[in-house]
């Protein structure tokens, strides 16, 4: 799922969010930079956010494998689950985000 996460991170978002993650166009993803404050503490409601407003350019125009695919690998590179982690949409309930 990560690896492709990551092939879906490099083909859609790193145009706007940077080929790392950090910030571009638009906000930083991955690492210090990156904010999940927004989200008030829930993984569920990050994922909610980017299946429901990403890309910018064509909200919702991702499959939902790619959604959950990029979202576990935003998830993974920041390091909030494990990396062996085999995430499925309702898995987002039980992972906390930082503030």
């Amino acid at each position: 799922m990560a690896e492709f996460g990551a092939l879906v991170f490099t083909s859609v978002c790193s145009a706007c969010h940077g080929e790392r993650g950090q910030g571009l166009l638009a906000p930083a993803l991955i690492g210090g930079r990156a904010s999940f404050a927004r989200f008030g503490g829930s993984a569920r409601a990050y994922y909610d956010y980017i299946r429901s407003n990403m890309p910018q350019n064509a909200p919702g125009s991702l499959t939902a494998d790619q959604y959950l695919a990029v979202t576990t690998y935003l998830l993974l590179q920041n390091k909030l689950v494990p990396p062996d982690a085999a995430l499925a949409e309702d898995s987002f309930e039980s992972i906390p985000l930082p503030h």
